[in-house]
């Protein structure tokens, strides 16, 4: 069974469940990915990619009624079967909305490993 944690940005809700329930039309596709992945012990294409090889952080691909790429940004965590969600973006061809989402990513990974009570357990939305 994978477990969850999410980065705490200060929000009442986690950023992953803010983001999940705000985009109704990508939460049929959101469900049938993470259903796929988490039956997998190695997460891989076409459900997930590397985004950042350096940093290790990964790219969770889904797709919603519009044909918006939506991502899931994290990294896999100390834990076995644990995936620590960062950042939430669109994607269209090689360009990212908010442009900085990478680098976002990328700092908030180095918060959490400085500082594990960054990330707080959470539960995939549903």
């Amino acid at each position: 069974m994978w477990t969850y944690r999410c980065y705490d940005d200060g929000g009442s809700l986690n950023l992953w469940q803010r983001w999940y329930d705000a985009t109704t039309t990508a939460q049929g596709s959101h469900s049938s990915v993470f259903d796929n992945l988490e039956g997998r012990d190695v997460w891989k294409k076409p459900y997930s990619d590397i985004l950042d090889k350096k940093n290790k952080i990964i790219e969770i691909r889904l797709t919603d009624a519009a044909k918006i790429e939506w991502r899931v940004l994290g990294f896999y965590g100390t834990a076995r079967r644990e995936f620590i969600v960062v950042a939430i973006c669109n994607h269209k061809q090689k360009v990212y909305d908010p442009a900085d989402v990478k680098k976002t990513a990328v700092k908030r990974k180095k918060e959490i490993e400085a500082n594990p009570k960054k990330a707080l357990a959470c539960v995939r939305p549903t």
